[in-house]
């Protein structure tokens, strides 16, 4: 019975030291995810505009395939009255660009670099 409890007992402590490495290196990769997201946080910021642009663009395609030129304007309407195109400003001088949405000569919004 004895071994048995040395045997529990050891097992215990390898998995205390365990669960402490793990605990360091979990705390190493969170801090080099937060360095990467720092060093590309643009980009995010950029892919993340763009998918809203592009799903704007989807619903302004099928609303006007379905409903016809009307509907597809109010979606516009919509997209600026719920102020989504706040979410596009992402381009700082850094990235190439002037921040900013405005509506392009076809109505859509879209970006603006200079």
């Amino acid at each position: 019975m004895e071994f048995y409890q040395r045997l529990v007992e050891a097992a215990r402590n390898r998995l205390a030291d365990l669960e402490m490495e793990s605990g360091i290196e979990e705390s190493k990769v969170d801090a080099i995810r937060s360095k990467l997201f720092g060093a590309l946080r643009t980009y995010y910021q950029e892919r993340d505009s763009l998918r809203v642009l592009v799903n704007f663009r989807k619903a302004f395609i099928e609303r006007l395939l379905a409903e016809g030129e009307e509907a597809a304007e109010a979606t516009t309407g919509d997209y600026q009255r719920e102020g989504i195109c706040d979410l596009l400003v992402v381009f700082p001088k850094s990235a190439g660009g002037t921040p900013g949405c405005r509506d392009s000569r076809d109505g859509y919004p879209t970006f603006h670099r200079t």
